[in-house]
This record gives C-alpha cells, structure tokens and sequence, in this order.
C-alpha cells in the first residue's frame, strides 16, 4: 500500500483492518464449535471491512482521489489504473458475496472456514492491487519529477 502521500494513512489504517479480521477469523478456524461472542465479533469484524473497502474504492475514484491524482500528474497511466477500477469492480462483487457468507455463517464452523478462505482470497488479491497502486505512484511521482517513465 501507498506509504507516502495523502492515500498513505488510509491504506495503512485498511492494512490494520485487514489483520484484524484475518486474526478473529483465524481464531474461528481452529475451533470445531465457536462461541457465538466469537462468531459475531468476527462477523461485526467482517462487515466493518466491507463497508471500509468500499468507501476506500470510492475515495481513490473520487475527482480528488488517488486515480485521479495519478492521472493529473502522468497520463500515460490511464490504461493501468482503469484495469485497477474493473478490480475495484470485481473485489467489490467478492467482498458482498464474502459478507453475505459472513451474515449466514452463524456458530457453524464449516461456514467459518468458508468465510476465512474467502477472506485470505480477498484479502490477497487486494495486497497485489496495492502493490499495483504503489508502483504506479512510483511512475506517477517519477513523471512528475521529470523522469522519462
């Protein structure tokens, strides 16, 4: 994730949420029969992440958000970063569908297992968007700095 610039405390503060929620469903995952304190903790945990995801999207989409700040500031990289909205896209279908999982699940620990395998999934492919992120920052910055790119 982005660690200097004005999207750096809000990818820090997602990257904390992930570890939070990737912690309580790990708790989940090794027991056979989970509390229901746990269970709902877990499931309050997952929907903070989902809302959180999804205004973090939106922020970086925003007309004074990260894309577009990338944008203003190297426009060769307009092609990447709509390949990174059609990811916001589809990580946002995964996250509903890991939610609603998540809202079902209950004390059943199979459904927690389904909920943490579908978290880890998300939760990856979101690391190798912001990996993404971070060096089209990099290009962006060079550019702007007088780098040939």
């Amino acid at each position: 994730m982005p660690t200097t610039g004005p999207v750096a405390p809000d990818h820090r503060a997602l990257g904390e949420l992930v570890k939070r929620v990737g912690h309580a469903l790990e708790r989940l995952r090794q027991l056979s029969s989970p509390p229901v304190a746990l269970a709902k903790e877990a499931g309050e945990l997952v929907e903070l992440f989902g809302t959180e995801l999804q205004r973090h999207f939106a922020s970086e989409e925003s007309e004074q958000g990260f894309f577009a700040d990338v944008i203003a500031r190297a426009p060769r990289l307009d092609r990447p970063l709509r390949k990174l909205r059609k990811e916001h896209r589809a990580m946002t279908h995964s996250l509903k569908s890991l939610v609603d999982a998540a809202r079902w699940a209950g004390v059943s620990s199979k459904s927690w297992l389904e909920v943490a395998d579908r978290f880890d999934e998300l939760a990856a492919d979101l690391g190798r968007h912001e990996t993404l992120e971070d060096s089209l920052v990099a290009e962006a910055l060079n550019d702007d700095e007088g780098g040939s790119g």
